[in-house]
């Protein structure tokens, strides 16, 4: 059994700050830290092409593709393609702001984009890539397939992913996507004075203002994970939008799922790994098997302070 907690890595401006709250909230989680051994992994999303929960994700799903990045096999697990050659392209409904340290996307799960919104959406954009190379088929709320080229190929970064970066960055500028950029840039012209745009800003919610395409992948089969994954998912948004006072806010309710999860485990006798992870690491923790003597001296404490705050 794995338990996961995504969201309780920090970046290194903010964890010293942030370990005293943990310390004060989360009595339960602050033991398992002290004694359990961390194995720390490196996953910056500039090389995975994804976060670090995501990586694992599709690591646990048996997805490996030494051609491309990790992050590329998202594409075709969002778009449920599980076989054939053809490289699977998808898009993502996302918020562009333009500020002094230039371009950003909001994070994807701030937007509250609703089921009629993304049809009026789709149904506007479609009449511009009539008689184009591209083509473009719905497949969620906020989820587009889109069929860019024969010959279309770039790095693939994730939506979460690269609302903590740069835009500039990661826009597609190989010459294969030029027919893309030039549609991209239609479509943003059109949004920008859509009606869906300006009752949602009358409503206090950012516009869909752009789509972000990533992908790249072939169809591929998702293995059945060995072991069985609960998910404590409380603090991934607060950690993708920087809000430290929410994610201080949810620390007692973490604690309090963690005790649930673990007495749940500890009754079937089970022995979970935990995993946290953050916006380029993960960490996990490995359940402390004690030889006999061991029980005779008090259990050894880790510092887990030093791997908190590393570089994040």
């Amino acid at each position: 059994m794995e338990i996961m907690i995504p969201g309780s890595l920090v970046p290194t401006s903010v964890a010293p700050d942030l370990a005293v709250e943990l310390k004060k909230h989360c009595p339960r989680f602050i033991d398992v830290l002290a004694q359990r051994p961390a194995d720390v992994l490196t996953l910056p999303p500039e090389q995975t092409g994804c976060t670090p929960q995501e990586a694992l994700h599709l690591r646990r799903l048996g997805y490996e593709d030494a051609a491309l990045n990790l992050g590329a096999g998202l594409a075709p697990l969002a778009a449920g393609i599980h076989a054939g050659r053809e490289p699977v392209w998808v898009a993502q409904l996302c918020s562009v702001v333009v500020g002094r340290e230039g371009a950003r996307m909001l994070a994807p799960h701030s937007l509250q984009i609703a089921q009629h919104e993304a049809d009026a959406l789709f149904e506007s954009a479609s009449m511009l890539w009539s008689g184009s190379e591209i083509s473009a088929l719905a497949l969620q709320t906020n989820l587009w397939r889109i069929w860019p080229g024969d010959s279309a190929h770039t790095p693939s970064m994730s939506p979460d992913a690269v609302s903590q970066m740069s835009l500039a960055d990661w826009w597609p500028q190989e010459a294969s996507f030029k027919a893309w950029r030039r549609l991209l840039n239609e479509i943003q012209m059109l949004w920008h004075t859509h009606p869906v745009n300006e009752q949602r800003t009358q409503r206090g919610l950012p516009p869909i203002n752009s789509l972000w395409l990533y992908g790249g992948a072939a169809g591929w089969r998702p293995t059945v994970a060995s072991h069985p994954l609960e998910t404590i998912d409380l603090l991934s948004d607060p950690c993708l939008e920087g809000d430290w006072a929410g994610w201080i806010a949810q620390l007692p309710a973490v604690d309090a799922a963690l005790e649930v999860t673990l007495k749940r485990a500890e009754a079937k006798s089970a022995q979970p790994l935990i995993t946290l992870t953050g916006q380029r690491t993960a960490v996990r923790l490995a359940h402390h098997t004690s030889s006999w003597w061991q029980h005779l001296v008090p259990r050894r404490k880790h510092n887990w302070t030093d791997w908190w705050n590393l570089q994040n």
